[in-house]
């Protein structure tokens, strides 16, 4: 809609580590990044940081291991508050709001009834529902209007081919 090039134009592809095992992905994605290495890919890995010390330092080692570059969102942060992070309350409660009614999800919570950490709270748990609802969440975000870690996310990945080792966001 912008005439900006899309990723694919930049020969990056994404692939939702998650849908390979039905979880939230952190142990599909070494197997995954092992599986694109072998057929020639350059390897990008996007990992979160919501686990306890020990199992978030295991995981951060094991993709290490099996990608060029391992961006890490910040500690406490999983795709979730990634994609929150940023957003003012009135843009997460209208935005949950149209994923609500285009999916026709009945909410067990009123957006317009929480502000603040108590919004936050209830908004991941939404994410998280159904199968995950991320996607949907991004869409109905108003026009011009950018989750701050995902777009830092996006420009890391952008410039990865320069780099490798760890990207701590």
């Amino acid at each position: 809609e912008k005439g900006a090039p899309l990723p694919a134009a930049h020969r990056i592809a994404f692939i939702d580590a998650g849908s390979a095992e039905g979880s939230g992905g952190i142990t599909a994605i070494p197997r995954l990044a092992r599986l694109a290495k072998e057929i020639g890919f350059y390897v990008v890995v996007v990992i979160d940081w919501d686990q306890d010390e020990a199992t978030a330092k295991e995981r951060l080692t094991q993709n290490l291991a099996e990608a060029k570059v391992v961006i890490r969102w910040p500690r406490g942060h999983g795709i979730e508050r990634a994609v929150l992070g940023g957003l003012s309350d009135d843009v997460v409660r209208k935005s949950i709001q149209d994923v609500a009614m285009a999916m026709a999800i009945d909410l067990d919570f009123d957006p317009d009834s929480l502000a603040a950490a108590q919004l936050k709270t209830r908004a991941i748990k939404f994410l998280k529902s159904h199968g995950g609802l991320h996607g949907p969440f991004v869409e109905a975000l108003p026009p011009h209007t950018f989750p701050n870690l995902l777009t830092k996310c996006l420009e890391e990945v952008r410039q990865a081919v320069a780099k490798s080792g760890l990207v701590q966001l």
